[in-house]
């Protein structure tokens, strides 16, 4: 039964995440250390700032050296995110429809005063009932803490004389990898925004899309209903895919788990030219 979503921000909500990557390379250009845009979306994305910068310089930088390079990084972004800010067409009216029906939370990791901007930006501030950005947890995403504490603030503001929400509860909406495999490890439904990455670099999550445009809540009632799951991870694609990106999804494996069936994948394309990959699964690997 759905009665919480969480959602990331940068890539979900935003198309926010080339801003970050600018920001974070030109503080390291300073600094000496050179990284391209696929490094970036490879090896940092996944983090917060400061993971970033621990990543990309080792974990032994000082705080006052640390915070001069939060600062600064912080400020190219906001004075980026001012003249370059895109809301993602359909957000508005999902969050909304979505919020009716179950509570939501964001969990992020960008600084509080990003999370304030934008949302009030998009016009979301308030829909969202939790709000746990990198300020607010010690161990920033991919660590679990940001959508624990999300749950937690979500279980405290519930309506009183209601059970508590338990992460089988909860779906998950997510752009990157990692965090999707955060999010499941908790016992969180998925679903993959492949804004930031392909398709088929999301297929741990039970339901990827590149749009909210078109989605509803319907669809994400889907993967609490079925007891025995024909998972159905759709990409409703900007432009008609080739057959070799349908081959590629084709191909797209779950790794066994130890007692459990192999997962089976398949993939074609629709008549609307959209990849339609559809894993048969045993539930419990889901």
């Amino acid at each position: 039964m759905l009665r919480a979503a969480i959602f990331d921000m940068d890539g979900v909500i935003c198309d926010s995440e080339p801003l970050h990557m600018e920001a974070f390379q030109t503080v390291l250009r300073e600094e000496g250390k050179m990284i391209t845009d696929q490094e970036y979306y490879d090896r940092y994305l996944a983090h917060d700032d400061r993971g970033s910068f621990e990543a990309a310089l080792g974990p032994a930088i000082d705080s006052l050296k640390m915070r001069s390079l939060l600062v600064r990084k912080g400020h190219l972004f906001d004075e980026a995110m001012k003249e370059h800010l895109v809301i993602y067409p359909g957000v508005d009216a999902f969050v909304k429809k979505l919020g009716a029906r179950c509570a939501l939370a964001l969990a992020t990791g960008a600084r509080r005063l990003e999370v304030e901007f934008i949302l009030k930006k998009a016009r979301l501030r308030d829909s969202f009932t939790a709000i746990v950005s990198a300020d607010d947890v010690q161990n920033g995403k991919p660590q679990p803490d940001a959508f624990v504490r999300a749950l937690q603030l979500l279980n405290e503001r519930r309506l009183d004389g209601t059970p508590a929400i338990e992460p089988a509860q909860c779906v998950v909406i997510e752009d990157s990898p990692r965090c999707i495999r955060t999010a499941r490890g908790l016992g969180m439904k998925t679903v993959g925004m492949a804004t930031s990455y392909k398709p088929e670099e999301l297929k741990d999550a039970h339901w990827v899309i590149d749009t909210f445009v078109g989605v509803g809540v319907e669809d994400l009632e889907k993967l609490f209903a079925w007891r025995k799951i024909s998972a159905e991870i759709f990409c409703r694609a900007r432009g008609r895919p080739s057959r070799r990106a349908g081959f590629a999804a084709a191909r797209a494996r779950r790794p066994p788990a130890a007692g459990r069936r192999r997962t089976r994948a398949r993939a074609r394309l629709d008549g609307a030219g959209s990849v339609r990959l559809l894993c048969e699964s045993d539930p419990l690997a889901l």
